[in-house]
């Protein structure tokens, strides 16, 4: 009964976290679509929303980088809430791919996640199964991605 309750729990703080991220984009004006929580097959796709060409998958925590050795994230973009230890706080952050991030355009810095605490809410790029994810603040995300792509393709 435990191991059931804990589930139900957490899928309810998972959707509740998505509806609310959701919320926020729209308030934002972000243009995104998103997959419908009241159909059992759309709360199973692969991903949460689409910006543009980009899948996107809102987490409630970065677990998802647990993936098995070598095996890469299938999302492009990562929307979920990354624990500041020094400050004893929770903060939203991005995860994004680094094709997903050329899109966007604009310089990063190179740390680890155990420091990324010193480099939020500059964008910054980890390391992940040979290659890099970008992790960015929420709300700077959310002005880039909201200004739209202008004539040479790239976010303006």
């Amino acid at each position: 009964m435990a191991y059931c309750l804990y589930w139900w729990q957490s899928f309810c703080k998972g959707y509740a976290f998505e509806v609310e991220i959701f919320h926020d984009l729209e308030r934002s004006g972000l243009r995104f679509q998103a997959h419908d929580l009241l159909d059992p097959t759309a709360r199973r796709s692969p991903h949460d929303l689409f910006i543009s060409d980009f899948r996107g998958d809102v987490k409630t925590s970065v677990y998802f980088l647990l993936k098995a050795s070598g095996e890469r994230v299938s999302s492009d973009f990562f929307i979920t809430r990354v624990w500041l230890p020094t400050r004893r706080a929770r903060t939203l952050a991005v995860f994004l791919q680094d094709a997903t991030w050329e899109a966007i355009d604009g310089e990063t810095l190179l740390t680890l996640l155990s420091d990324l605490e010193e480099v939020l809410p500059r964008p910054a790029r980890i390391p992940y199964h040979g290659g890099h994810l970008v992790v960015t603040d929420y709300a700077d995300w959310k002005g880039e991605n909201g200004r739209g792509k202008g004539e040479d393709g790239k976010w303006m």
